[in-house]
């Protein structure tokens, strides 16, 4: 796999080179097998060695695409040359030289140790979000076009031309988020919604993590759903990380959340074709609808029976016991905090709170993978 990670990264300098008529001699297109065949299934027209790119063509945007009903109306429009960021006053061209130029210098600095392909990963997002890929398709940019040929080539090299479609979906996120009272809303909400956010990220990066495959492979991810693309050998390695995310979610949340995943087999053909893509995806929907009329049905079988179906707390309104004042759970001297005006809350919410608090006062996220945590 390191080998395959090795070639896409050429393949990305390579292409990313001959797309801004740069004549780099130390890149060329990789002999890879998988590369050239994920190549040929997205119809990548550089694959012929007498392809010569416009280098002053400019990706167009939706826009273009789109013709108003019963109007005589064409209208192109096109991104900005520019390399990728979060300010809104740089939608001022850049000269193709710079644009490589920078993109080479951080490239060259790049950390020869695990983690590099995907620094690379979003290192080619930067500098290619806003340039045309060589696809026979407009409007494409190189950066999608690189996604599809990293995500198709990790799937060929581990199990051939049949495919995963992955799909998940984590119900009870609004219910978790809304179902408040007004007395802790404001204090909790942001870091709630927050946490609902990286969790659902989390997840999925633990599933491609746990599959041995790369960011690329992330076909949609937003709102507490995903799509993934796996490799055909990849099916017991999704169970046993399906079945041990919803354990943990069972003992973090005590049923709140859960994780409603399922696959199909899928021919690499069909990624290419609207009609059977749209079909896929149908299959695959009702099939995460079957699980999410049965929440951890499979967890029944293996010992957690009382968890999920078991009387939780003593319930009643004795003096002794108590509820958090902002979800309502049930507490005790164990898992409370109590606020200086003697507000009653469960330590998640307490959490919450801080979070809040911290996200106000915080510009940078930095994430890791911690072993057996």
């Amino acid at each position: 796999m390191d080998d395959l990670k090795l070639s896409l990264e050429k393949y990305g300098v390579w292409i990313l080179a001959k797309q801004l008529g740069r004549n780099d001699p130390r890149e060329f297109p990789p002999n890879d097998e998988n590369i050239k065949k994920s190549r040929e299934f997205i119809r990548d027209k550089s694959i012929n060695p007498d392809y010569i790119p416009d280098s002053c063509k400019k990706l167009k945007t939706i826009f273009s695409f789109v013709q108003p009903h019963n109007l005589d109306i064409y209208y192109e429009s096109y991104f900005p040359l520019k390399q990728l960021s979060i300010r809104l006053d740089s939608d001022q061209d850049n000269d193709t030289d710079y644009l490589f130029n920078e993109f080479n210098k951080e490239f060259m600095s790049l950390p020869k140790k695990d983690g590099r392909f995907e620094t690379f990963y979003n290192l080619f997002k930067k500098y290619t979000w806003y340039i045309p890929g060589t696809l026979e398709m407009e409007g494409i940019s190189l950066f999608e076009q690189f996604k599809a040929v990293t995500a198709i080539s990790h799937c060929l090299v581990k199990g051939g031309e049949k495919s995963l479609l992955v799909g998940g979906d984590i119900p009870g996120i609004q219910s978790m988020l809304y179902t408040i009272t007004s007395k802790g809303a404001a204090k909790s909400l942001r870091g709630r919604s927050f946490y609902l956010q990286m969790l659902c990220d989390i997840i999925v990066q633990t599933i491609i993590r746990e599959l041995s495959l790369t960011s690329a492979n992330i076909i949609y991810s937003a709102g507490g759903n995903f799509k993934i693309l796996a490799s055909s050998a990849d099916s017991e390695k999704l169970q046993t990380a399906r079945d041990e995310i919803n354990n943990r979610l069972l003992d973090a949340h005590r049923g709140e959340l859960f994780l409603a995943m399922d696959w199909i087999e899928i021919n690499l053909n069909e990624l290419v074709s609207s009609d059977a893509f749209s079909e896929k995806v149908k299959q695959l929907v009702k099939k995460i609808g079957t699980q999410k009329r049965a929440w951890f049905a499979h967890h029944t079988k293996d010992g957690r029976y009382d968890d999920i179906f078991g009387v939780q707390g003593e319930g009643g309104s004795s003096e002794h016991i108590n509820y958090c004042e902002v979800c309502h759970v049930e507490v005790d001297e164990n898992t409370r905090e109590i606020d200086e005006d003697g507000t009653i809350k469960c330590k998640q919410c307490d959490s919450f709170e801080e979070l809040s608090s911290k996200l106000r006062k915080k510009f940078w996220l930095m994430l890791s993978y911690c072993e057996n945590t």
